[in-house]
């Protein structure tokens, strides 16, 4: 009894003193906020991860369940005698499989996610500050864009009508600029593959 009470009393005195230690002003170092209105880029490094990233987002939503997902859907596999009924919401694709999915919930999650960071780096480009790297944002930019239009042709094809004879219908929402605060509306077909188009031809010039 005296050994469980001594293990209490030790939990909670380290509890107290770690609480007691932690200093809730202090700001994480490495965080960066993005303000449009301040420099993004101060030296080469900064540049170097912003490209890094760019790939980071983009080779995320290139493969694992976003693709297979998609095949289930789209390519008519089934399941066969024996399935654990492991994404049976997709193989069934009835009336329980509708937007609060758990699996369309994930790749529209991952694919606006990059879009946010995405949009960042191209607006970033010309708001730099110390080094000349100029010519390395833009290039950085131009992948950016090549990225941010593959990331709303897929959400085009997973969750709009097909364009042809349906250019007004709704599509997704088109996120140009970095705000979180923003609640923006579904764009049509037409908009949002005319941005996809206007994406590619810009990182093209660049």
């Amino acid at each position: 009894m005296k050994k469980i009470i001594t293990k209490v009393v030790i939990l909670v005195l380290s509890g107290v003193s770690v609480f007691s230690s932690c200093n809730l002003d202090l700001f994480p170092e490495a965080t960066r906020v993005y303000d449009p209105k301040e420099p993004f880029y101060y030296k080469t490094e900064d540049v170097k991860g912003a490209h890094d990233a760019v790939y980071t987002y983009f080779r995320n939503t290139c493969g694992g369940a976003l693709y297979y997902n998609t095949d289930l859907m789209f390519q008519g596999f089934n399941a066969v005698s024996g399935f654990g009924n492991r994404r049976g919401s997709i193989h069934r694709t009835d009336a329980t499989f509708t937007t609060s999915d758990e699996y369309v919930e994930s790749a529209w999650g991952a694919y606006y996610t990059a879009i946010s960071k995405y949009n960042v780096f191209i607006e970033a480009a010309g708001n730099s500050e110390g080094e000349d790297f100029e010519q390395y944002a833009n290039y950085v930019k131009a992948e950016a864009l090549i990225a941010r239009a593959y990331s709303y042709l897929q959400l085009a094809r997973l969750f709009a009508p097909t364009y042809v004879g349906n250019e007004d219908a709704l599509c997704v929402p088109l996120v140009l600029k970095y705000d979180q605060n923003a609640r923006p509306s579904r764009a049509t077909n037409r908009d949002v593959y005319a941005q996809i188009s206007e994406d590619l031809i810009e990182a093209r010039e660049i």
